[in-house]
């Protein structure tokens, strides 16, 4: 099945964009050489690539390969004879050895620490740059994550409803004139909600304190269901 494929060789075939391998998981090797791909795209999700040759191709920007930075086995690159690589006053290999630090082998040639290091130097700007931006990605992608865990948890506590203000804004409406008609209906109505947030907290801890609670019977009946069935067939098996 194309699916568990490791190694794909697409050179010489007028190809024009990177796309359709979302499903090639599994790939380790891909070939991409002597085609007219103009942008590198659609890589970064093959987290077990090891080795990518875009080599002669139409790739005029570096656009995209700092997604690459996510590849953790990718170890070999390839992108020579591409426009970029023909600004001798910056080689691609510099630029591969500064932003791909997993990197080891650019046209299949060592680069050394040396390389790397000077390389680093030169794009020091635009790597801070870079980092920031992927520091702020990561502690946006985290909470993305930690928000979504928590929503499956307060579902499967049967409190999801009772996540954040979703419940009380859905009470009222925001543009009704009777709750905004003077201090004292505001003051009112924000004395409500930190009341409502106040009770659903608690009832929010009662439901997952009763889901724990709920999981360790449930663990206990299996594993009651499971002796049981053992000695039903034991007889049988002797």
């Amino acid at each position: 099945m194309l699916t568990k494929l490791t190694d794909l060789d697409l050179s010489f075939n007028y190809i024009e964009k990177i796309e359709n391998l979302e499903k090639l998981t599994q790939l380790e090797v891909i070939s991409l050489y002597s085609n007219r791909i103009q942008q590198i795209e659609n890589l970064h999700h093959l987290e077990h690539l090891q080795i990518v040759s875009l080599a002669k191709n139409c790739i005029k920007t570096y656009d995209g390969i700092e997604k690459l930075r996510f590849l953790k086995k990718l170890s070999v690159i390839n992108l020579e004879d591409n426009p970029i690589s023909r600004d001798l006053d910056n080689p691609t290999s510099e630029y591969v050895a500064a932003f791909l630090s997993q990197i080891k082998y650019y046209n299949y040639t060592l680069i050394a620490d040396e390389t790397r290091a000077s390389a680093r130097e030169k794009y020091s700007r635009e790597l801070r740059k870079l980092e920031e931006i992927e520091s702020e990605e990561k502690v946006l992608r985290e909470k993305i994550e930690k928000d979504a865990k928590e929503e499956v948890l307060l579902r499967q506590c049967f409190v999801e409803f009772l996540n954040r203000h979703q419940l009380f804004d859905s009470l009222f409406d925001a543009s009704d004139s009777v709750l905004n008609v003077d201090e004292k209906a505001i003051g009112l109505r924000m004395e409500f909600k930190d009341r409502y947030l106040s009770i659903a907290e608690e009832l929010r801890k009662v439901g997952v304190d009763e889901d724990k609670r709920r999981q360790v019977e449930i663990a206990e009946f299996r594993k009651c269901i499971e002796e049981a069935r053992r000695k039903v067939i034991q007889p049988f098996l002797n």
